[in-house]
């Protein structure tokens, strides 16, 4: 960086954010797509929105300077930016508005608020809840769960794709940390002859059911309800395929050996550990995403750490794994990558 302006961009960042998540949180990006044409003035959203004129047109101004909102100069009639009606506009094939308006807004921007204090060593895991304690809270699960399923579904058709199973095999899946069942249920839905067990906190997997009815894939995405970091949990065995999806930036870096060579031991001959996760490059200069996400988790996991491929392959063959059979591939541009690990 060599601008001051740079870095005024880089401060100020999380105005942005804040205008994003009015704009989902009033449902501006909806409303303005619905109807004929498509198009609004701020009076008529007002109207639609219940939401004081003065106060609308201050967040749409916003809206407009960040570039997710657009206004015809003649005519006054607000529109959304191309990115905006394909990814903000509920019902749309790829709009993930509600993994943005519930996770990032209303639990995961609280938490970027303990990184001084993490840093200075006053905050850990009895003053910043761990997942298990955090998800212990039933209304806290089920907001992250229902957010969470809505971010996951677009990488999970991406790594069906990827991985091009044979249709004609039966494939047996343990998806660990697995939430509500996203990629297990996305994967089914492209492989009829997968199952698939989905492990994760109780009150998480108890919001399953009802993705799974509405999935059309009943009888073959089952749940487990517990903790896959307590050893007496036990694993199924003989799995073709380990998922374990955005798991490992979410707990200490010291639980990952062992989660690994859990997976590892349940694995069939020739099966798969998949992890997909935020990962930066080797050398650490980006993504800068990827990056920022490692340091969100932090705040309540410490013990966590920032994973690059060079990093991660030294675990695995710790486990069990070689080297040689470790491949990586991005998953979520300029985001996650996936590791896909042969026993």
């Amino acid at each position: 960086m060599t601008s001051f302006e740079g870095i005024s961009d880089l401060g100020f960042a999380f105005m942005g954010s804040k205008a994003l998540f009015g704009g989902l949180h009033i449902n501006v990006f909806t409303h303005i797509s619905e109807g004929q044409g498509g198009a609004k003035t701020i009076a008529e959203l007002a109207a639609i929105t219940d939401v004081n004129e003065r106060k609308l047109t201050t967040l749409v101004t916003s809206l407009i300077s960040v570039g997710l909102l657009e206004m015809d100069a003649a005519s006054g009639k607000l529109s959304n930016a191309p990115a905006s009606e394909k990814f903000l506009v509920k019902g749309s094939k790829a709009d993930f508005g509600d993994y943005l308006k519930y996770q990032i807004s209303k639990q995961m921007y609280t938490m970027m608020g303990n990184v001084e204090s993490v840093l200075d060593g006053k905050g850990n895991k009895t003053e910043f809840e761990d997942y298990s304690k955090w998800f212990a809270n039933e209304e806290e699960a089920a907001l992250y769960s229902h957010s969470q399923h809505a971010g996951s579904v677009g990488p999970a058709k991406s790594l069906a794709r990827l991985l091009a199973l044979d249709q004609s095999q039966a494939v047996k899946m343990l998806d660990v940390g697995g939430g509500t069942g996203a990629f297990s249920i996305t994967m089914a839905q492209k492989y009829p002859n997968l199952k698939a067990t989905v492990l994760d906190f109780p009150n998480v997997v108890a919001q399953g059911m009802k993705y799974v009815k509405e999935g059309g894939v009943e009888g073959r995405v089952s749940y487990l309800g517990s903790d896959a970091n307590e050893t007496n949990t036990a694993w199924p065995e003989g799995q073709d395929l380990v998922l374990m999806s955005y798991l490992s930036s979410s707990v200490s870096a010291d639980d990952l050996p062992d989660l690994y060579s859990r997976a590892y031991k349940c694995l069939a001959p020739g099966g798969r550990l998949l992890i997909h996760d935020f990962m930066v490059e080797n050398d650490r200069k980006g993504p800068a995403c990827a990056a920022l996400w490692a340091l969100q988790h932090m705040c309540f996991t410490p013990g966590g750490t920032a994973i690059t491929p060079a990093w991660l392959t030294g675990v695995v063959t710790q486990c069990g794994f070689t080297a040689d059979k470790v491949e990586y591939h991005q998953l979520i541009p300029e985001l996650t990558k996936v590791a896909i690990c042969t026993k």
